[in-house]
């Protein structure tokens, strides 16, 4: 079986450092790490990850929703948003490019399973 292939978009190195270890011992695969928007966008067309885990505040001129959003027009990888800011209205803008789920942060190797064992099943079932 395919291993399930994950991107990791954290502007702060050790988050992100820490999630690949976590992730790596979880039995996914990880996609080299990015920290902003537009690295974010050249690595899915480069290594086609299944899903990408990307914060929504990030350095440069793009924000994580609207990288997200490019992401889904080249990519059929799932989006999952983490995030410090439980702001309803920064959630609301969030959901409007549908992403498998919106965690906030300090994010849980679980809660990331959890979401992708869900879109697994759901994608078995149809």
């Amino acid at each position: 079986m395919k291993k399930i292939k994950i991107l990791i978009v954290e502007d702060e190195t050790l988050i992100a450092l820490s999630l690949k270890s976590q992730l790596l011992r979880a039995g996914y695969e990880v996609c080299t790490l990015a920290s902003t928007a537009k690295q974010a966008i050249d690595i899915v067309l480069k290594e086609a990850p299944d899903f990408v885990l990307i914060d929504i505040r990030l350095p440069g001129d793009m924000d994580g929703i609207e990288a997200a959003r490019q992401i889904g027009a080249c990519s059929t990888a799932q989006i999952i948003f983490a995030s410090g800011y439980s702001d309803p209205a920064l959630q609301q803008s969030a959901m409007s490019v549908h992403p498998a789920a919106y965690l906030i942060k300090p994010v849980d190797v679980d809660d990331i399973e959890s979401v992708v064992r869900s879109i697994k099943l759901k994608e078995e079932a149809e």
